[in-house]
């Protein structure tokens, strides 16, 4: 096996640095890679990576989860190339990830957001003719084969495929005007072809009421929170605010999670698929009370207090089975838990879009 791997030179500090000794935290990474290119997983101690990590005084847990992470990612990237891997390949990413100390669901969600890219790619590079055969539909079903995904998993990246490919064929047409009876027929064509729902609609004009994701996620609502001038309400739910006991280590998706657009302001995350649980055993019960989406702000309007987060603060956000993790610039993650994910998903999204 090739290791995924090769040495790189370390960069030479300038004249300043050198007066004063300062290291460049650009040779941090390349050392860790020089280190992993030159051993196996197995044949480096995590005392190894200690020990470089001090020689460049890392004090940043964040910034230190980032690079281990980017590494396996690196690692997956040049080891599955376009392909499936072997089992001699499979053992050294195992080895890999247990070295780097990475959190096994934070593996998981990795390998779906690498593997959701091939598999889009590969998806979007087979022809369909123009009588949409069976045969054509039965070289899309084995994609998931191919890449041996569990059959939910499979299933998830070919409706987000299948979902995209509608939404093409509406950006083909006009939108500012209606959909023809030809348009509206070889639509629901296709969508039976892959075996998706046809956006609803409209009884009055043929045109598809969801064509435009963003304005029908981004209407106002009645809010139950003071709002700032010029700020309107889009989404509104009952939801616990909690706080973890302890931090959860390497929960980051920055930089790691693909995304692809399926229409209007509405993003496929390869994040969320397989949505796991938040432990109620992790997690400190703070408030309950309302939480809301604005074009301004994410608000929580508990029993005890009110707090609020920018839009623009927030880095990215982990979709759990039972609520979400917002990941901000400064401080603690916020952590909600509430049943109705996927419609505050769809709408925080569309919304971070508009910023």
């Amino acid at each position: 096996m090739l290791n995924p791997f090769s040495k790189e030179d370390l960069h030479k500090p300038g004249f300043i640095r050198k007066l004063l000794n300062k290291q460049l935290v650009e040779n941090f990474r390349i050392e860790i890679n020089n280190l992993l290119a030159q051993k196996q997983p197995l044949d480096i101690n995590i005392t190894e990576l200690n020990q470089i990590r001090n020689k460049y005084q890392i004090q940043s847990n964040i910034y230190y989860n980032w690079i281990l992470s980017d590494f396996y990612y690196k690692a997956l990237s040049r080891l599955y190339h376009n392909r499936n891997i072997t089992s001699e390949e499979r053992i050294y990413l195992n080895s890999l990830y247990q070295l780097l100390e990475l959190d096994p669901g934070e593996v998981e969600r990795l390998e779906k957001s690498f593997l959701f890219e091939i598999f889009s790619n590969k998806f979007f590079a087979i022809p369909i003719d123009d009588d949409l055969s069976q045969e054509s539909k039965d070289n899309l079903l084995k994609i998931g084969k191919e890449l041996n995904l569990k059959e939910a998993v499979s299933k998830d990246f070919y409706y987000a495929c299948a979902m995209k490919k509608l939404a093409d064929f509406v950006k083909t047409t006009d939108t500012e005007e209606e959909l023809t009876l030809d348009q509206v027929v070889q639509l629901e064509k296709l969508a039976g072809f892959y075996d998706v729902p046809v956006p609803d609609k409209s009884v009055e004009n043929n045109r598809l009421s969801g064509l435009n994701l963003t304005d029908e996620l981004l209407k106002p609502i009645p809010s139950q929170v003071n709002l700032q001038k010029n700020e309107v309400c889009y989404h509104s739910n009952q939801a616990s605010y909690s706080e973890f006991l302890r931090t959860p280590q390497r929960m980051t998706f920055n930089g790691m999670t693909a995304k692809s657009k399926i229409a209007g302001g509405f993003y496929w995350r390869s994040s969320d698929i397989g949505l796991n649980k938040i432990k109620d055993e992790e997690l400190k019960h703070i408030d309950s009370g309302i939480l809301s989406i604005t074009n301004k702000r994410l608000i929580f309007k508990g029993s005890n207090k009110v707090h609020s987060l920018a839009l623009f603060d927030i880095l990215d956000f982990a979709l759990f089975s039972n609520g979400v993790v917002i990941h901000k610039e400064n401080g603690k993650n916020l952590v909600y838990l509430f049943e109705d994910v996927i419609s505050f998903s769809m709408c925080l999204s569309a919304v971070l879009e508009e910023i």
